[in-house]
């Protein structure tokens, strides 16, 4: 049996997702650049860390560091040269909770490391749920479940109804009620961009029980499935988020 590959761990979400050429193939097939991929690209070139401290601070190996570095600069340099977008999306990873040594993200002073602090509790946890299971899709979920957590706990539970589905505002609402996790069946690249712009970190391809699912997050158990929006039977639905 093959060994399970560790997620990386990621600092903080990129500022901006997806990058169009102004006079480029504006409809050519993006390159996409995965987000552990942003992060190497972060520490190494914006950063000035070596290949060690990057590999430390991402929990992964020296050599790993250089491939994901490489593979990087690859993708950026085919965007450059071919005129293509680039789009930040998916890869194997997990956003740090601030308690990290040299945390990026808590030197930076992120959003999210400042709500945590504002709010007194260490996360808050969206699932888009239909009554008590994951929906298999986001924006046309029944309700959320929002999760408090303290010391990898949930400590408390709250169900809102999904206040309805309009362009762009279901992202926003639950980052305005202080989300720093949303875990869905599926969701569009639209509603996924505009939490990556809020430094909220979205885990796709979940299904069952909220709850549990919410649990399994808090355990390093349950990881993004990137392609999960086409993979769910509402995938033809997802321009409706944008």
């Amino acid at each position: 049996m093959s060994r399970p590959r560790k997620c990386r761990m990621v600092c903080r979400l990129p500022g901006a997702s997806e990058f169009v050429p102004l006079d480029g193939r504006k409809d050519a097939s993006p390159i996409v650049l995965t987000v552990d991929e942003f992060e190497a690209l972060r520490l190494i070139d914006g950063e000035d860390y070596s290949q060690e401290q990057c590999g430390e601070q991402m929990h992964i190996a020296r050599a790993t560091v250089q491939q994901i570095v490489d593979s990087a600069r690859k993708k950026i340099s085919f965007a450059l040269v071919e005129g293509r977008p680039l789009k930040i999306l998916g890869g194997e990873y997990r956003l740090c909770e601030g308690g990290a040594a040299r945390c990026g993200c808590c030197r930076a002073g992120c959003g999210r490391c400042l709500r945590n602090r504002k709010e007194g509790f260490a996360m808050r946890i969206a699932v888009a749920a239909n009554g008590n299971e994951v929906a298999g899709h986001f924006g046309h979920c029944e309700n959320f479940w929002l999760y408090d957590v303290e010391n990898q706990a949930i400590v408390k539970a709250e169900n809102i109804p999904n206040p309805g589905h309009r362009p762009g505002f279901l992202p926003n609402f639950l980052g305005d009620h202080g989300a720093n996790v949303v875990i869905a069946g599926g969701m569009g690249e639209s509603a996924a961009g505009i939490f990556a712009h809020r430094n909220i970190e979205t885990i796709l391809g979940a299904s069952g029980d909220a709850r549990t699912a919410a649990e399994a997050y808090l355990r390093g158990e349950l990881h993004s499935d990137a392609s999960a929006c086409h993979k769910h039977e509402h995938a033809h639905e997802c321009h409706d988020e944008k």
